[in-house]
């Protein structure tokens, strides 16, 4: 049993500091979500984090105490549960862009909670559960190949379960084009959403769920128009949101019979509705929702009911907050409400709405407790006559702020917009490091009436753009700012660009993500022929297909922009092609302009990782620091060592997406920098990888210089040494912090002899403290191989083979024992047993206790056999018997990129049976014209008399790689059986 968190009660003490929020603490899964009343008497449901891995819980209610009932895997994405008995949920989630159903079956054993998965049709889904049939449930799925919609089941838990749905009841099945069934179950009402593609036109029905007829309720072919049913007032009227015949999306009642609106129930001024909360056991409205200055009002239009006196008794309690009531349980009596504000990322209450009495359950982010947050204010700026535009402006504390104002435009533009009522991460991101931050509700943006909205089309860089300088030049008059920069993603992207345009000496930095900046290469970016309605729907938002829409493009307006410029961009963005991103950093350069990029591989309109939307932000932030020259770095008072290592970690972050193969471009230069800024605040893992990067950087100069020697030299080229010297002082600095991979990178080092002077002593003790610091079991094979090779008078094979067998070590677990086995470990293994049987000189006792080493970890032992039909040379794979090939093309092998090669050949015991094994042992050479040899592949081979045996490396073709691949071949008894060389140019 765990205990939900109580952050407020545990840090009594504890004040909130401002100071630098790290991304990995401000977006991490929140401590719990999707919380419900469960069928089990006394307990909630929910969604909880623990240890960075996600469950589905249960929570009693009195004692905060929960029980894991499933655990969801790295890449799920929990979309919705429901009960759909008191021990049964149904599970809809994503994995890896997956959809997955999954019913979760519970069973009380000994007070012990126990569950059972069962996997349930992915072309279906749950519509409803029965509550006048118990265990009795409304199932869609797709129709057969070749038909379009769902049709509906009434199925028993049981049959779904075993997939059964021929022995359920078909509820619906001629309805054609259903894209979606839903149930009321307290009026026993059933809907269906039908879509018709040649007309473009989206219909919804309703019947009694025991009658055959449907009736129409609305149609709606205007992508413009909003149209959302609440409720049924009466059999023949509805309650729904609507703008079809107001600017702003207002209430009002729908006769079903003449599909027409007709009384207006509750119309704002001001704003558009987004909500109204119905009675579901009268059908009348008790109050509907909207925002107001980017805060979300409620309205009440029942004088007394529930809803009201609930939300007396929170705003009561909360007065500066805001809140969603979240779940209420079936007899009302209880209400789980989040409450959030501006400057809180918000906690869970629980709501006896009997004696109105408040516990919290817990945070929705504890970790953030520590961290002082800065409130959103609103404003109104008149941006043209009789235009008034939104803005919302968030300053640090005073203590903290550094005179920079960081201007943030909207995607979108149409339809989309920014509030000042919720938390916001990127905002209180830059406000913690002493930046202000301005949003601005422009023309085009959501939630002013049509009219508001419509204004903002075929407006880039015109309106938009005077509405958001309307905003600053407001902020102006109360706040004096040194340095401003503007940045933005998609529409907010392409806006940044126009601002430095339009204003070039306002802004000290611009970064643009994801934008367009040539707005006619929208109507043509993906070379196909545009349908006239995408054509259609773009000039809509964009205007119409001309020239004059490069007078608002970027890309031809560069030569006016004089600030710094980062270019953000998702290489498979399929909404703003990287197509736009790449001219513009073209034209920027052209004009001399001071310009960098970071464009992510597997990546589209944005992040959908969270690790890379921090990595992106981490970058930002220290990309506007480099360009005011650290100028706005604020006076605060010394971090402690916690706080500060958090901080290092964000630095560390930006270095490991340069460094390792993932979605950030390889730049191992970039990569140092970020490491040498980490290590300077103390970092110990950057401190190990600048290690080893500068010694990459000298490896690199020195392999360079062995090959174009002659005759070749041990010396180390000046050019190197310095890199080298370097990289041994950050080991040696990150190993005297206990770095466990320091430790073994310097037993490698003083073991091999190649960058220091061999000292087999020291390397001893590296890989000794590595071990004892909780190595993986690969520091045994590396001491092993000392002993087998390194030692030429004291060698000693004993200890060397009890070091090298792993037979008796743990395998790696959750648990992550010290010296645990993995397959890098075995790996490690079988090239150090090529590496010893190849280049090692044993006597017969010696060469004994090797091969019963390998006899006992491996069961391959020596038989004697001979070895013919020897192939070697350039190789292809053939899938259709699926073997290696050699192919003689001389031709080929000098114009090929890449080159595989192969060693192919078979064998035949001589005594032995087909059920035994035997091992052998191939090394792989480079070459160089100059005599220099570079071991590049040891391949462990293993097996019986039967079938091909083969070798295969890759390697660069005869310009990347001069000179000549050479393969030898020993086996147990570390005689040379081939050894064969191909010359490369």
């Amino acid at each position: 049993m765990r205990k939900l968190i109580f952050v407020l009660c545990l840090f009594t003490t504890f004040i909130a500091e401002s100071k630098p929020i790290p991304t990995t603490v401000l977006y991490q899964p929140p401590a719990i979500a999707q919380i419900q009343f469960a069928p089990i008497e006394g307990h909630l449901s929910a969604l909880v984090t623990e240890n960075g891995q996600q469950y589905l819980a249960l929570i009693d209610i009195e004692s905060k105490q929960y029980r894991l009932l499933t655990k969801f895997e790295r890449y799920d994405q929990l979309e919705e549960y429901v009960w759909i008995s008191g021990n049964a949920i149904y599970i809809n989630m994503h994995r890896k862009n997956k959809n997955y159903k999954i019913l979760l079956e519970l069973s009380n054993l000994d007070g012990k909670i126990k569950t059972k998965n069962y996997s349930l049709p992915k072309n279906g889904y749950l519509v409803s559960t029965l509550n006048s049939e118990p265990n009795l449930l409304l199932y869609a799925q797709k129709k057969d190949k070749g038909e379009t919609g769902n049709q509906l089941y009434k199925i028993s838990i049981k049959q779904l379960i075993e997939k059964d749905f021929k022995q359920s009841i078909i509820i619906e099945s001629k309805l054609k084009d259903v894209i979606y069934f839903a149930h009321d179950d307290t009026s026993n009402m059933l809907f269906a959403v039908t879509y018709q593609a040649e007309n473009n036109t989206i219909s919804v029905k309703h019947r009694n769920l025991e009658q055959q007829e449907w009736n129409d309720i609305y149609q709606i072919n205007d992508a413009n128009q909003t149209f959302q049913p609440i409720s049924f007032i009466d059999n023949k009227t509805l309650a729904v949101l609507s703008n079809e015949q107001t600017d702003k999306v207002a209430l009002y009642k729908f006769d079903i019979h003449t599909q027409k609106l007709t009384d207006i129930i509750f119309e704002h001024p001001k704003y558009d509705l987004v909500y109204a909360t119905p009675n579901n056991s009268t059908g009348k409205i008790e109050s509907v929702s909207y925002f107001e200055h980017g805060v979300l009002k409620r309205h009440h239009l029942e004088k007394v009911h529930f809803d009201e006196t609930v939300n007396t008794s929170i705003s009561s309690k909360f007065p500066s907050k805001n809140y969603n009531i979240i779940t209420t349980s079936t007899d009302r009596k209880k209400l789980v409400v989040f409450v959030f504000s501006s400057s809180d990322p918000g906690s869970f209450y629980l709501l006896d709405n009997e004696d109105k009495r408040f516990s919290l359950l817990t945070e929705i982010s504890p970790e953030l407790s520590k961290y002082d947050f800065n409130t959103t204010e609103a404003f109104v700026a008149e941006s043209e006559l009789g235009i008034n535009i939104e803005g919302y402006l968030t300053l640090p504390t005073t203590s903290t702020a550094n005179r920079t104002l960081i201007v943030i435009p909207h995607g979108g533009p149409i339809g989309v917009r920014d509030y000042s009522g919720y938390f916001n991460e990127e905002t209180q991101f830059f406000t913690s490091r002493g930046y202000a931050v301005l949003r601005v509700n422009f023309r085009g943006s959501l939630g002013y009436g049509k009219k508001f909205m419509e204004s903002g089309k075929g407006e880039f860089g015109k309106s938009i753009e005077k509405d958001i300088t309307a905003a600053v030049n407001h902020v102006n008059k109360t706040h004096q700012f040194k340095n401003k920069c503007v940045m933005g993603a998609s529409y907010g992207g392409y806006s940044s660009m126009m601002l430095a345009i339009m204003h070039p000496n306002e802004y000290q930095c611009v970064i643009g993500a994801y934008g367009v900046y040539d707005l006619p290469l929208l109507f043509n970016s993906y070379n196909f022929n545009m349908s006239d309605d995408a054509k259609k729907s773009i000039e809509e938002i964009v205007g119409l297909e001309n020239s004059e829409l490069l007078n608002y493009s970027p890309v031809y307006l560069a030569k006016y922009i004089n600030s710094p410029v980062l270019l953000i961009a998702g290489k498979d963005d399929l909404i703003a092609s990287i197509e736009h991103s790449l001219r513009m950093e073209y034209v920027l350069k052209h004009f001399n302009a001071n310009v960098e990029t970071l464009f992510y591989d597997e990546t589209g309109h944005g992040h959908i990782s969270t690790k890379w939307r921090r990595h992106e932000l981490a970058y930002i932030a220290d990309y506007i620091q480099r360009q005011l020259n650290h100028e706005q770095k604020p006076k605060r008072t010394p971090l402690d060592p916690v706080d500060e290592q958090l901080l290092a970690k964000d630095i560390a972050m930006i270095a490991d997406g340069f460094n390792f193969d993932n979605r950030a471009p390889s730049n191992i230069d970039k990569a140092l920098e970020y490491y040498l800024k980490a290590d300077k605040m103390l970092h110990t893992r950057s401190a190990n990888n600048a290690g080893y990067l500068l010694l990459r950087k000298g490896d690199l100069i020195l392999e360079e210089s062995k090959h174009n020697q002659n005759p070749i030299s041990d010396a180390i080229p000046p050019n190197a040494q310095k890199y080298i010297a370097d990289a041994i002082k950050f080991y040696k600095k990150a190993a005297n912090k206990n770095d466990v991979n320091s430790h073994t990178s310097l037993g490698h080092i003083y073991r091999e002899g190649r960058y220091a002077a061999r000292d087999l002593e020291q390397s001893l003790h590296h890989y000794s403290t590595a071990a004892k610091l909780g190595s993986n079991a690969e520091v045994f094979i590396q001491m092993a191989k000392i002993y087998c090779l390194y030692y030429e008078s004291n060698r000693d094979v004993e200890k060397c083979t009890q070091l090298l067998s792993l037979k008796n070590i743990k395998s790696d677990s959750e648990n992550k024992p010290f010296n645990a086995v993995n397959n890098k470990t075995r790996n490690t293994q079988r090239e150090a047993l090529v590496q010893i049987f190849t280049e090692g000189k044993f006597d017969s006792s010696e060469l004994k206790l090797l091969q019963e080493m390998v006899a006992n970890e491996f069961k391959y032992k020596h038989h004697e056999f001979e070895i013919d039909d020897i192939e070697f040379g350039l190789a292809e794979h053939s899938k259709r018997h699926w073997r290696w090939d050699i192919i003689n093309s001389p031709e080929r092998l000098s114009r090929t990129k890449n080159v595989d090669l192969a060693l192919i050949y078979e064998i035949d015991f001589l005594h032995a049976s087909r059920s035994d094994k035997t091992a052998l042992f191939a090394t792989w050479t480079h070459i160089s014209p100059n005599g220099y040899r570079k071991n590049i592949a040891r391949h462990l081979l293993y097996g019986n008399d039967k079938g091909q045996w083969s070798s295969k490396v890759s390697v660069g073709g005869p310009n990347e790689w001069p000179g000549k691949v050479e393969a030898t071949l020993v086996d147990l008894n570390g005689k040379v059986l081939v050894k064969k060389s191909i010359q490369l140019f």
